[in-house]
């Protein structure tokens, strides 16, 4: 990341969030504890777990775009381009199979 971005980035308040649901592709049934992580580029800039109904909070983004990664132990998904912006909520949704 260069410094003019990140001095670009740190002036930039408040801040955006993605909101999201991690689901079976084939049962569509929530899947609690999935490791979940926030990518920008090839820096994780975040990193969560599920709770019992499939859901995470990721605060505190700057705007911009992200890879979401999930993984629970042999059930994987992923999804590009995550478009965050300030003061909004992105909610997403990511099947695992």
């Amino acid at each position: 990341m260069s410094a003019e971005r990140n001095v670009e980035r740190t002036l930039q308040v408040p801040p955006g969030r993605i909101v999201g649901q991690v689901f079976a592709a084939d049962s569509k049934q929530p899947v609690p504890n999935a490791s979940v992580r926030v990518l920008d580029g090839d820096i994780i800039v975040d990193a969560k777990k599920t709770n019992n109904k499939g859901m995470f909070n990721s605060r505190l983004l700057f705007a911009g775009r992200y890879r979401i990664e999930v993984d629970n132990g042999g059930m994987r998904g992923a999804i590009d381009d995550v478009e965050v912006r300030l003061d909004e909520i992105t909610r997403v949704e990511i099947p695992v199979s």
